[in-house]
């Protein structure tokens, strides 16, 4: 009788697991994601600020042609980051966490 109960405990579990996970991925709504929210497209958005709610293994980040006038250090947190696009800005410096972008 309680090996039928565990089986069904099990797959809630993994089900809810799967769930949290897929509410965890969230693309910023003033941008558009790619299906793994792992390239993020900020395209245009008249940003002044990084947008929030960036997942921390995000590979691409287009923010050209926005407002941005400052970085902040939060850019160093995404290791993960492989292209930054941040052309047609208003930007006159960079932080300095940004030296692990080959």
């Amino acid at each position: 009788m309680l090996k039928p109960f565990l089986n069904e405990a099990l797959l809630e579990l993994v089900l809810v697991l799967w769930l949290g996970l897929r509410v965890l991925a969230v693309c910023p709504s003033v941008c558009s994601c790619s299906r793994s929210h792992r390239e993020v497209d900020c395209f245009r958005r008249s940003l002044r600020e990084l947008p929030d709610g960036l997942q921390h293994n995000i590979l691409s980040l287009n923010l050209s042609h926005n407002q941005l006038l400052h970085l902040d250090d939060r850019l160093a947190s995404y290791t993960h980051l492989r292209v930054l696009d941040l052309s047609h800005n208003r930007l006159s410096r960079l932080p300095r966490g940004l030296i692990f972008l080959n």
